[in-house]
């Protein structure tokens, strides 16, 4: 058994506020398309350095390609500067799978997208890494810190790099 890295599960119940935008973001934000696969994947090698790419891709296609799942890429003329998901779980509930990015800027960009189509009052849950603050844009009067989990890995320790991985994906139900 191998241990990964600590989060700490957070839920909060989406407002208007969140959904609004703030200061204009200096990355593109466009949806997860077909075509945009080979840049996500050498952006995500930034994050897990170490992990097999083909065994990589058909983690992110199998977790980014369902169809409650919402996944944004930020860009700027650089290339790709983060990447993120949402997806919705029961009870009119949304869980953000991943965020990562080069900055706290782009991560709220991100965020920004990714609450666009969900409906106010909503359930979020997300897991900031430990060491991360939660973004400001999920900051609501609500916001509730529930427990701190250690992820471990069975097959390999994973080389993630943390200063690009922000929000963390924990699949619950």
């Amino acid at each position: 058994m191998y241990h990964g890295h600590r989060v700490v599960l957070h839920t909060v119940r989406i407002t208007q506020s969140m959904k609004l935008g703030g200061e204009p973001a200096s990355s593109n934000i466009v949806p997860l398309g077909d075509g945009m696969w080979p840049m996500l994947l050498n952006y995500d090698r930034k994050v897990y350095r170490n992990l097999d790419r083909n065994c990589r891709e058909r983690i992110l296609r199998a977790c980014l390609g369902d169809a409650d799942v919402n996944a944004v890429i930020a860009t700027d003329v650089t290339g790709v500067v983060g990447y993120g998901s949402i997806h919705k779980k029961e009870n009119d509930a949304y869980g953000i799978r991943y965020v990562y990015a080069d900055d706290a800027d782009v991560v709220d960009a991100l965020l920004q997208a990714l609450l666009a189509d969900v409906p106010e009052s909503s359930l979020m849950y997300f897991w900031p890494m430990v060491g991360k603050d939660v973004p400001e844009r999920l900051r609501g009067g609500d916001l509730k810190t529930h427990e701190t989990a250690l992820r471990m890995y069975t097959k390999a320790k994973l080389d993630i790099d943390e200063d690009y991985a922000w929000l963390a994906s924990a699949h619950l139900p």
